[in-house]
């Protein structure tokens, strides 16, 4: 079995493991998590999407959704509880973004809705800011998509391809400079983009309590 899965630390310090061997995740791969209001928790891996509502597990996959593949990439929940999941595969073009209501599940896609031009379907991130936008970034094409309830509308079409998001406490968005953009992390404060350059690959943003920004990189 391979070794990867969840680890959930209280405030006691006490940790709690959840592996694909003992559980009913599909995949030790867990690539990004939401949670819910409800205490809901949102688990995407390369295998389906996961649901754990307290003891109870539900997966969902090509068999019982209409995803385009088991690869989720990423994952977010909007304040009414939606969740946002990133379909999109690694080792393909192929994706999609998907909201889920609980019920029905609605599809954006690349020459369709979501503001690309294909084939370039695979998408590196969503995320859901504090006034209920939605936020894709494509692993390939340049730009932050941008939904608003009714449309779409691409921001940074010049300026890099980006992956992670993160939203801090002024509603500014930090994005990674993806793969093939020269190394920097960017500031879109709704307006302009603001390039950080780093001396080597950006990896991880991170936002605190205060708003405070938080960049990592692997040198």
């Amino acid at each position: 079995r391979g070794d990867g899965g969840i680890g959930v630390v209280d405030r006691t310090d006490l940790w709690t493991t959840y592996a694909d061997w003992e559980t009913p995740l599909p995949s030790p791969y867990v690539l990004d998590l939401a949670f819910a209001g409800s205490g809901v928790v949102w688990i995407a891996t390369d295998q389906g999407l996961v649901k754990k509502d307290g003891e109870a597990w539900t997966v969902y996959t090509t068999a019982n959704a209409p995803l385009l593949h088991d690869s989720i990439l990423s994952v977010d929940v909007d304040a009414a509880g939606h969740v946002w999941v990133n379909n999109s595969s690694p080792q393909t073009t192929i994706g999609a973004i998907f909201e889920f209501d609980g019920t029905t599940w609605r599809k954006f896609q690349v020459g369709q809705q979501l503001p690309w031009t294909l084939p370039w379907g695979s998408l590196s991130d969503v995320k859901v800011d504090h006034s209920g936008h939605v936020w894709v970034a494509n692993q390939v094409l340049n730009g932050v998509a941008e939904y608003n309830g009714v449309s779409w509308t691409l921001h940074g079409a010049t300026v890099d391809r980006f992956g992670r998001i993160e939203e801090d406490g002024a509603g500014n968005l930090w994005l990674r400079a993806g793969v093939g953009g020269f190394d920097a992390f960017y500031k879109f404060d709704h307006f302009s983009f603001t390039s950080y350059p780093e001396p080597d690959t950006p990896t991880a943003i991170g936002i605190d309590d205060d708003g405070a920004v938080f960049l990592g990189n692997w040198s």
